[in-house]
């Protein structure tokens, strides 16, 4: 119903608005309440069993709760948007607009500078001086550098 009142606004910002309000009402009402409940359970459940393998260093009490978070993950997906990718649709909950081919991409650029860097490191055999990661340092003037940034 919002959708179809985009043409009748003239903002541009009000067409967006109700784009977007419309995508994040689809995404809020497009699951059942068993299944938001589920979901609800398992993050307690999958957090315990999470802890529990690794204080043992047992993978095989986690594995069980971490299908199960797949499985449930996927049938989500297919609830929201049964058209798109799993991945794309999930992705979208952290980073808006972002795809897997995006994400291809970004590690891709990344793989051209690191590869190289990795590999002239063990060639050399020296590892760059990381000195300045154990440094102590004053937090408004990092507060300053992000503001710049």
């Amino acid at each position: 119903e919002l959708e179809g009142k985009q043409d009748e606004l003239a903002s541009e910002v009000e067409r967006a608005n109700i784009k977007m309000a419309a995508k994040a009402y689809k995404r809020m009402t497009a699951l059942p309440k068993d299944l938001s409940q589920r979901i609800a359970e398992l993050e307690t459940e999958g957090y315990h069993s999470w802890v529990s393998a690794r204080q043992a260093s047992d993978y095989s009490k986690f594995k069980p709760s971490l299908q199960e978070w797949v499985d449930i993950s996927k049938k989500k997906a297919a609830l929201i948007d049964p058209t798109s990718a799993a991945y794309d649709v999930l992705v979208e909950d952290y980073e808006k607009g972002m795809t897997a081919a995006r994400i291809d991409e970004i590690f891709a650029k990344v793989r051209e500078g690191v590869v190289p860097l990795i590999k002239d490191i063990r060639e050399k055999g020296t590892p760059p001086d990381a000195d300045w990661l154990k440094g102590t340092y004053d937090t408004k003037k990092q507060a300053e550098l992000c503001e710049s940034i």
